[in-house]
């Protein structure tokens, strides 16, 4: 983008082309941050620890205003939620999730304040916010309908009204989407380059879920019969607080409320994105990619949501007269978590402070594939599974191998075999391919299936990967 190519990424004939697999948002935030002369890293950094405060800003605003600001429970939502090793990491890294929490949060902070007050101007923004989160992370159509939801269920007008409200929330949340969708069938034929097809998983496939969401609650261990622990201590609170509220208040006219203007429906609203965004986790992973990560940074948004969800339960009980045994065994809990995310924390900073993190990490700068491919001649075309690393390592163009096909993939048999035949072109005329053995999350092919279909011999081989030429 920062060279005028627009929202793009070279592909294996070395032209730019258009990315329609992700959203632009995150991407195009760069983009303006780097109007202002930052080199894409740097821009980054500054970006996330602006998104940092930003995000810590719209925590403290959304539990003060649903409790009346309170001493207690907003320090207790901003110090759990923020000691976290989750969020922690999600900062410390240029990924998305940072901007599409703080929509997330802006958006929910709106609607609470239409459905309290009745501003349509608020109800305007929550609907644009929402917006701005699905063109940075397509699953935020998960946060929309959980918003619609919530204003139908308790907008306290007559149906024409709430459905008007629907409609006011819905239309800016949509609009920029369905724009950037015919932006897409009309650059590649394709809405957002993930085909539907229904792929049949099992128990086995869900079992990272259950250890990550056990690590909310235990997070220095990786001990599964832990995990499963936490998963379940985590399950039985939410249970129990979700009881104790339906039966403290009523959900329908909120009448334990003591604020001025309507009752804060913010933990009512956390549930639903809660339960919406799971599930489109779960949707997305059975009918677009089963090989969907179920990892502590795709849980972050819910993580985020329980915790203001809960905190602000617990607070509107505790000012309810409701500090029963359960109650203090809930905070309990959140002093397990808390004690637990303190430390793994701390343990992931001095981690990140030696060791370095992704691309800038020391076994990406001492690399001997790296080193090796700096040292091609200028005019050696390289591929490599991990081409966006060594292209930010060396400053070189680097080309992606093709992506493995097969009905748990996505790229057609034909498609696979037509970019085959263009690497072997190349590879002919003197390519190398890269290949980092330890890079295995991503849909690239694997060595054995390019091993299959190009006739390669090694050049290069270090402890992390190879370097291979054509071997004709």
């Amino acid at each position: 983008m920062l060279a005028g190519r627009g929202y793009s990424s070279i592909d294996g004939s070395g032209h730019p082309a258009p990315i329609v697999l992700w959203p632009p948002g995150y991407s195009a935030s760069l983009w303006v941050v780097g109007q202002f002369g930052l080199d894409p890293p740097i821009g980054a950094r500054a970006l996330n620890l602006l998104l940092l405060v930003a995000n810590l800003v719209a925590v403290t605003a959304i539990v003060a205003g649903h409790s009346g600001r309170s001493s207690k429970a907003v320090p207790a939502a901003a110090v759990l939620l923020f000691s976290s090793p989750a969020l922690i990491s999600a900062h410390a890294w240029a990924w998305s999730e940072p901007l599409y929490l703080l929509l997330i949060f802006g958006s929910l902070w709106l609607l609470n304040g239409y459905l309290r007050f009745g501003n349509r101007l608020q109800l305007v923004g929550a609907g644009l916010m929402a917006g701005g989160a699905v063109l940075t992370r397509y699953v935020g159509i998960s946060w929309v309908a959980a918003g619609a939801a919530g204003l139908w269920l308790w907008d306290r007008r007559r149906a024409v009204g709430r459905a008007l409200a629907v409609g006011i929330f819905g239309l800016p949340s949509l609009a920029g989407l369905l724009l950037w969708l015919g932006r897409n069938l009309a650059a590649s034929g394709s809405l957002a380059s993930r085909p539907l097809r229904f792929h049949r998983l099992y128990s086995v496939h869900f079992l990272p879920a259950v250890e990550n969401l056990g690590r909310w609650i235990f997070p220095t261990t990786d001990d599964p019969r832990i995990q499963t622990i936490g998963l379940t201590v985590l399950g039985l609170t939410w249970a129990y607080l979700s009881l104790r509220y339906v039966r403290s208040v009523d959900l329908r006219s909120g009448r334990s409320a003591d604020q001025t203007g309507g009752p804060s429906r913010i933990p009512e609203l956390c549930v639903l994105a809660t339960i919406g965004y799971l599930g489109a986790l779960v949707s997305s992973k059975f009918l677009t990619d089963p090989q969907l990560p179920l990892d502590q940074r795709l849980f972050l948004p819910a993580l985020a949501l329980l915790v203001i969800g809960l905190v602000c339960a617990t607070q509107r009980l505790w000012t309810s007269g409701g500090r029963s045994i359960g109650i203090f065994g809930v905070l309990a809990v959140g002093g397990v978590m808390l004690a637990g995310s303190v430390v793994e924390s701390f343990r992931f900073t001095a981690n990140a402070s030696t060791d370095g993190l992704g691309y800038n990490s020391v076994s990406w700068q001492q690399s001997e594939l790296v080193r090796y491919a700096d040292r091609l001649a200028p005019g050696v075309r390289i591929y490599s599974n991990a081409d966006d690393g060594l292209n930010f390592r060396t400053g070189r163009p680097v080309y992606p191998v093709p992506e493995a096909y097969g009905v748990a993939y996505g790229q057609s048999e034909q498609d696979f075999f037509r970019e085959i035949g263009e690497m072997k072109r190349d590879m002919a005329g003197g390519a190398a391919l890269v290949y980092f053995d330890a890079v295995t999350w991503r849909l690239s092919a694997s060595i054995a299936d390019l091993r299959e279909s190009l006739p390669l011999i090694t050049l290069f081989r270090a402890d992390e990967g190879a370097v291979y030429g054509y071997d004709g």
